[in-house]
């Protein structure tokens, strides 16, 4: 059995933890400019967007897995 599909859903998993840190970020960005600290809250939304980058590589790299799963299930089912 491949182990594609058991990648791509640590790949989905992982995604969503890098979208709950990102707007955990936001919001603790937003806690501390109502504190009066810009400077920090421009810290939360700096990790906050790398969060997100982090969640689209993840995310178009399970899509990867799943079109590499989808080919090698079509080629298996033609032999």
């Amino acid at each position: 059995m491949s182990r594609l599909p058991r990648a791509q859903e640590y790949l989905k998993t992982g995604f969503a933890a890098e979208a709950a840190a990102a707007a955990r970020y936001r919001a603790y960005a937003q806690a501390a400019e109502q504190a009066g600290r810009p400077r920090l809250a421009a810290a939360w939304l700096d990790l906050a967007a790398e969060k997100d980058r982090l969640a689209i590589v993840q995310l178009e790299a399970a899509g990867k897995v799943l079109a590499s799963n989808v080919a090698q299930q079509t080629q298996a089912s033609q032999a």
